[in-house]
């Protein structure tokens, strides 16, 4: 576990390294639902305020509400990894997918996400509206980072891997095949955990990414 832990940490002491590259945001946004004590205020804020190539990392509903309880979509999710990455403007080859013509708002998000290997499809649909469950969206998360820096030590995570793991000789853990994700997420500081008076606002890796964890995350 310590290795675990150096190797994410380095991974992370680069990700900070570049926070303070981030353009700071000139004036915080104000939504009808997002009040003083909601507990990710202050990254919705970022996350509304910074646009890349004209568009938010994370949008918003008509400049008026966030709607943080809201599901994260895979739409969503696919602009939030392309342009945090850096990859707003990269050329694809572009793919046939049913559910996701030319003309849709994220078409060339989901594009460049198909590119990059950040995030699959089902045959030829992508499910552009369909929500992203907590360990899909750290998964993709963990992905854009090792994008980002292909130099820090990942093997990690093929020894996490359910299919390699061993705590002990012979010993199956049974682990979810998500494991190794979810913990490089809670290294790399993807998750926050709430307070016992948060309770409610805690997500399984299974359920749906809210909108407001998702731009903690990010």
């Amino acid at each position: 576990m310590l290795q675990v832990a150096a190797v994410l940490a380095l991974a992370l002491s680069l990700v900070l390294s570049t926070a303070a590259l981030r353009p700071v945001a000139a004036q915080a946004l104000s939504y009808s639902d997002v009040g003083a004590s909601q507990w990710a205020r202050s990254s919705i804020s970022w996350v509304t305020d910074q646009r890349i190539g004209g568009q938010r990392l994370l949008d918003d509903y008509d400049g008026a509400a966030f709607r943080p309880g809201r599901a994260l979509s895979r739409a969503q999710l696919a602009r939030v990894l392309v342009r945090i990455s850096g990859n707003a403007q990269r050329r694809f080859t572009a793919r046939e997918l049913a559910d996701v013509p030319a003309g849709h708002p994220y078409y060339a998000d989901i594009q460049r996400a198909l590119s990059l290997k950040l995030l699959g499809t089902s045959g030829t649909s992508f499910r552009p509206d369909d929500p992203v469950r907590v360990w899909q969206a750290q998964r993709a998360m963990v992905r854009t980072i090792r994008l980002l820096y292909p130099s820090a030590d990942w093997r990690m995570l093929g020894k996490l891997d359910p299919a390699n793991w061993r705590p002990n000789p012979g010993w199956r853990t049974k682990a979810p095949k998500y494991f190794a994700f979810e913990v490089a997420a809670r290294y790399l500081g993807l998750h926050y955990n709430h307070p016992s008076s948060g309770d409610r606002y805690e997500r399984v890796p299974t359920d749906a990414m809210r909108r407001d964890q998702a731009a903690y995350a990010v």
